[in-house]
């Protein structure tokens, strides 16, 4: 009688297998540009996911921008996989993308009275909400820089 539970214990396992492989990750943030948004002002930024087990892809659909804390405000624009910046990377990859890279392109407006420093920002989908990816809240003009990726 000892050894019927020891022979069901391979049979859980190969029924429980394929729940385990239907999970889905998460969106991880990895950037987001521009860096700084100075107070009083509207920018686009663009939010860069990525993550070797799809935490990228899973940007998709991307529909809300969670700003936790006051004077920060959000809406997605547009949201998708990721593209080779350059003809170089693009002949480099061969016409295939990094998996799990996706972005979404989010309009942050930031009040006058907002405060200064470091703000967390989030990304909610149908997957779930992103991890959390920082913008600063500066006094100062914020100057783009032309080509930051050369």
């Amino acid at each position: 009688m000892r050894c019927l539970p020891l022979a069901v214990a391979p049979l859980a396992l190969v029924l429980v297998s394929p729940q385990a492989g239907a999970q889905t990750s998460y969106p991880t943030v990895t950037r987001v540009e521009p860096a700084a948004i100075r107070r009083g002002t509207t920018a686009e930024l663009t939010i860069t996911c990525g993550g070797g087990n799809g935490g990228g892809d899973n940007i998709g659909g991307a529909f809300a921008v969670l700003c936790p804390g006051p004077g920060l405000s959000g809406e997605v624009l547009t949201s998708g996989p990721v593209e080779p910046a350059s003809p170089r990377a693009k002949a480099k990859t061969q016409g295939r993308r990094r998996r799990g890279s996706g972005f979404a392109k989010v309009k942050l407006t930031v009040a006058p009275d907002a405060p200064l420093g470091p703000r967390e920002l989030r990304v909610a989908t149908p997957q779930g909400v992103s991890s959390v990816g920082l913008v600063v809240v500066v006094d100062d003009p914020v100057v783009t820089e032309a080509n930051d990726r050369a």
